[in-house]
């Protein structure tokens, strides 16, 4: 936990994957299905896709999760 706000904590989660047999190829796709299923769990438990760095291309799939539509077509 590196943050504590009246709100909330922001927690930084870090995980290795082994991928040995997997191939080069796929291992953005095993980690895309890791991070999907946690980031999953974190929206279900009322948490955010991002903290202060942004949401980036991976989570960028959440987003309508996390914001108002009127907030996204107010970005565009």
């Amino acid at each position: 936990m590196t943050q504590i706000y009246d709100t909330g904590a922001a927690v930084y989660v870090y995980f290795s994957i082994n991928h040995r047999g997997s191939g080069k190829k796929n291992i953005v796709e095993l980690y895309e299905q890791v991070e999907d299923g946690a980031r999953d769990e974190v929206l279900l438990a009322g948490g955010s896709i991002s903290h202060h760095h942004g949401v980036g291309k991976l989570r960028k799939k959440f987003i309508e999760r996390s914001i108002s539509s009127i907030s996204i077509d107010w970005q565009k």
